[in-house]
């Protein structure tokens, strides 16, 4: 059995390599489009995201869990913030084997629109306030 080295419950290798990723992340929203930084992590944009409904779910197993919770413990520290769309393009580069998508949503709140990043696999949303967003369906580069 081997051993994982550990810092504050997290193994090393999954905070390191989440940090590795945000920094990619992080110089390709300054520079890139968000399909080409999209690309570069390996999370396709969900050009047809959907909502659906609040008993649907995807159940990740616990090493997945385990690098998803890395992801939140190094975006929570991140210099340049902890943004929906950092944290989905991060987590969905280490979550790649599931096949992840990234989806972009908005919503009107007192006239106000807002939007929100999140990831889903096999057509289900990871997060749950996913539902209170309209997804938008195509993305055009500027």
């Amino acid at each position: 059995m081997t051993s994982h080295l550990r810092w504050r419950g997290h193994r090393v290798v999954d905070l390191v390599t989440a940090g590795l990723v945000a920094s990619v992340v992080e110089v390709g929203l300054r520079i890139g489009s968000l399909p080409a930084v999209a690309r570069w992590v390996g999370v396709p944009l969900a050009m047809d995201a959907v909502t659906s409904s609040g008993s649907d779910h995807v159940s990740l197993p616990p090493e997945a869990v385990e690098r998803v919770t890395a992801v939140r413990a190094v975006m929570r520290r991140w210099p340049f913030g902890d943004s929906c769309l950092r944290v989905a393009l991060v987590a969905g580069s280490r979550l790649r084997s599931f096949r992840p998508r990234l989806a972009v949503g908005v919503r009107r709140v007192d006239g106000a629109v807002t939007a929100h990043a999140w990831l889903e696999i096999d057509g289900f949303p990871l997060d749950p306030a996913s539902a209170a967003f309209a997804p938008l369906g195509r993305f055009d580069p500027l």
